[in-house]
């Protein structure tokens, strides 16, 4: 990265529709974080040179009853990063140019970042970066480290507003049993503090989370449907299609598969009676549903079992 430039991060859907839900509950996050409900949160406007250079995921204006104004600045990875301190760290610097600003002048800094999923998150992040050099230099900068599913989900799910209940089927706890507390949570809430739109796109980034921490497939495409019955909208629509709809087809071809391997034993035991051992440990070890489908026809044709166990692909095939 040449000198000067700030880390840019590759942006998918989701990015942009949990940004946009965080736009809207930016208090829920500031009180979430901070455990003290703010009076005022307010997203620092994209037009400011330094949040621009940043492309960080959201820097909140946070006003409290007493005591001076904060700004939070909150990431979201779905993956570890080894380079998140030093990402963090430069972000940090941008956000102390903000103070510069007279709006802002007097305001504290706090900084967090927000890890989703534990299966993606190989690198270990200290929570800070510390750099010494000669002549007493020392560049050291810090921030906190949250991992969603070490979190207890009950303050989220306490609040009166639903903002973060997307997150909560990542916390501590039985993901399915969390996703419908959560649906119920955000289906619940007035009007005046999430509309009929809002409503969708909070189940929307659920379930697309949701999809990070259960494997029930039929469980999330109950789900799918039932965003989807509630009216159209392009960015739930293609987020979905993104998301959940990759992990239920790559459920729809598991479903083939499996069809597959107890259809070839039916067949075999049918016509061969006991299956030999070997047979019934190569086929499992097939992954492509198409040879799986091609064998159910040699086993139905195959003059004798020899013959099917001859048609089988070689080991380093499976």
């Amino acid at each position: 990265m040449p000198p000067g430039e700030f880390p840019k991060t590759r942006r998918t859907h989701y990015d942009w529709l949990i940004k946009a839900v965080l736009r809207r509950f930016g208090a829920d996050l500031a009180a979430w974080l901070l455990q003290e409900q703010p009076v005022e949160a307010v997203s620092i406007g994209t037009s400011l040179p330094a949040v621009t250079l940043l492309d960080a995921d959201r820097v909140l204006s946070v006003k409290f009853g007493a005591g001076p104004a904060l700004l939070l600045h909150v990431e979201f990875q779905m993956e570890g990063d080894p380079r998140m301190p030093v990402r963090m760290a430069e972000y940090l610097v941008g956000i102390r140019r903000l103070l510069e600003n007279p709006e802002h002048q007097g305001k504290r800094i706090a900084s967090a970042a927000i890890y989703l999923d534990p299966e993606t998150y190989r690198s270990e992040d200290p929570g800070f970066l510390d750099i010494q050099g000669d002549l007493g230099t020392r560049l050291l900068a810090s921030y906190r480290v949250v991992k969603l599913w070490e979190m207890d989900p009950e303050p989220i799910l306490a609040m009166e507003s639903p903002g973060l209940c997307p997150f909560v089927p990542l916390m501590r706890g039985n993901p399915a049993e969390l996703v419908i507390e959560s649906k119920e949570k955000i289906l619940r809430a007035p009007e005046e503090v999430a509309l009929f739109e809002t409503k969708r796109e909070l189940l929307a980034v659920l379930g697309f989370l949701a999809n990070r921490a259960i494997k029930d497939l039929r469980f999330l495409g109950r789900l799918l449907s039932e965003v989807r019955k509630m009216g159209d909208n392009y960015w739930i629509d293609l987020l979905l299609e993104e998301g959940m709809e990759k992990g239920l087809e790559k459920g729809r071809e598991e479903g083939r598969r499996e069809e597959a391997l107890r259809a070839i034993r039916r067949v075999l035991i049918c016509r061969f009676g006991d299956v030999r051992e070997d047979v019934s440990t190569c086929l499992p070890a097939i992954a492509d549903v198409e040879d799986l489908e091609g064998l159910l026809e040699e086993a139905a044709i195959a003059p004798t079992l020899d013959a099917f166990r001859a048609r089988l692909p070689p080991a380093s095939n499976r």
